[in-house]
């Protein structure tokens, strides 16, 4: 992520990953190559409240599918620091491979 300090990048990359995660498991975007930024609010459970693309991805199928898969986006298991600052910005890329 980026803006949020040092003092927060490990919750920050164990939330980057959970989310690279799951989306891996959507067949669409799995076949996609895209990079986009996102910023995301979580409850203090952990809990997804709100995501925002910034920007977008080229394409808007990919814009969609992205939005749809974040709002079924589980619980990240852990729960942010309590004075992380929010939203927190992520960039989430997909490279697809073979």
């Amino acid at each position: 992520g980026s803006g949020n300090g040092l003092q927060f990048s490990f919750y920050t990359n164990l939330l980057q990953q959970r989310i690279q995660a799951n989306l891996q498991r959507n067949r669409d975007l799995k076949r996609v190559d895209f990079r986009i930024v996102m910023k995301v609010w979580l409850d203090s459970t952990g809990a997804l409240t709100r995501s925002e693309l910034v920007g977008t991805t080229g394409t808007a199928q990919t814009d969609e599918e992205l939005r749809r898969a974040m709002n079924a986006m589980p619980r990240v298991g852990e729960p942010p620091p309590s004075n992380m600052p929010q939203p927190i910005t992520l960039r989430i890329t997909n490279r697809v491979t073979g």
